[in-house]
């Protein structure tokens, strides 16, 4: 099973809706949601179409990132999502903690989901790995593990088979025009299973940590991933001609990465699994159509989360 982990920013949730009804949940991929920003009308769109097709899911039922600071919006929050969250549901509520003093907290949450499959999210390194595996066994409770939570300790102590490291894959630059050409992204969708976990996870073509959108850009990126001769997956960066402020505008630069995507298709036509997400890139091209930033990241998204559940071996 792939995992990946996500925001619930728009592009995500968008991507996440491609994926579901495009593909249905045979294809393999689990989302785990944080939400960052508190506006839930995206989010429970998404939820209500997953659960319409049977896609499951996680959704962390206390976030503390962006908008969540603020306690009001959580709770404000909780209003909107919690009907998408009954025992009959295909999403999964999942409880996050980044200390001992959570334990406490994270054993009421496990005590009030009635046996149903539920998830926790470890993000500091501040959790006791015994306690923290002594008050999750006996229940349907699957650990993902951050790496500022120290995954190795708690990896000594819990099931394998109920614990998942969400990896940071992805190499961020300073700078769009900083990236060049391909690199290795991970070997976890040939390893899981030799180490008996249920799948693996990482925040696919992105930076581990959500960005607030920025000004102008100087150059438009775009990342989308290929399974490698050995079966690992690698990605590939594709840069505007363009990289100067003021050279152009997001509109023409988005049009010479995506130029350059369908070169490499149609140079190398097995580089990338085809998909929903690069045929999309694709018919852009030829189409002549423009794209905005939030699409084309919508659009990497989906390709990468169906490009690393067909990496998952046989």
């Amino acid at each position: 099973m792939y995992f990946p982990y996500l925001y619930g920013r728009q592009a995500e949730l968008f991507a996440l809706r491609d994926v579901a009804s495009g593909y249905g949940a045979s294809i393999g991929v689990t989302p785990v949601i944080e939400p960052f920003n508190s506006a839930a009308t995206q989010l429970t769109v998404t939820l209500s179409e997953m659960n319409r097709l049977g896609f499951a899911g996680y959704l962390v039922m206390n976030p503390t990132l962006g908008d969540f600071v603020v306690q009001e919006n959580l709770d404000q929050w909780i209003e909107s999502v919690t009907p998408h969250m009954t025992t009959a549901s295909h999403i999964r509520p999942a409880f996050q903690i980044t200390h001992d003093d959570d334990l406490e907290n994270l054993a009421s949450f496990l005590d009030g989901t009635h046996g149903r499959e539920v998830g926790v999210i470890v993000r500091g390194a501040g959790v006791s790995p015994t306690e923290l595996s002594a008050i999750r066994s006996g229940r349907l409770a699957t650990v993902f593990l951050h790496k500022s939570s120290n995954p190795r300790s708690h990896l000594r102590v819990l099931p394998s088979n109920r614990a998942v490291v969400v990896e940071e894959c992805f190499t961020e630059q300073a700078r769009n025009a900083d990236y060049s050409g391909e690199e290795w992204f991970t070997s976890s969708n040939l390893e899981f299973r030799r180490e008996g976990r249920p799948g693996f996870s990482d925040f696919g073509p992105l930076p581990p940590f959500p960005k607030l959108g920025g000004g102008q850009i100087a150059a438009a990126a775009i990342h989308l991933t290929f399974k490698y001769i050995d079966g690992s997956i690698w990605i590939e960066h594709f840069i505007s001609d363009s990289t100067e402020r003021g050279d152009g505008n997001s509109t023409s630069k988005m049009r010479e990465a995506t130029a350059r995507i369908y070169e490499e298709a149609m140079n190398n036509p097995d580089r990338f699994i085809a998909n929903l997400g690069l045929r999309q890139f694709l018919n852009q091209h030829e189409e002549g159509r423009p794209t905005s930033l939030g699409t084309s990241k919508q659009q990497q998204l989906v390709h990468h989360m169906v490009t690393a559940a067909e990496c998952i071996p046989d």
